[in-house]
């Protein structure tokens, strides 16, 4: 390293650090159960439906939103 006045301090040359794939820490927690693509959809139908459902009930939005028993004769 020059310390000289006037001179610019080149930058120290370092390799790059290897580092290790961490590794997940086993400990005695049990995992969260995922659910699964296939309930998540069925999850979202149900919810959907009572939602359209609950929608057909009120006077101003069942004209928007009839329940399923109308609008599959209709088709």
């Amino acid at each position: 390293m020059n310390n000289e006045p006037g001179k610019a301090k080149e930058p120290e040359k370092r390799e790059p650090e290897k580092r290790e794939p961490e590794k997940k820490k086993i400990s005695g927690k049990k995992k969260k159960p995922v659910i699964s693509n296939k309930v998540w959809l069925l999850l979202s139908f149900l919810a959907a439906m009572l939602l359209w459902y609950l929608l057909s009930i009120g006077k101003a939005t069942s004209r928007s939103f009839p329940f399923a028993d109308k609008v599959l004769p209709a088709v």
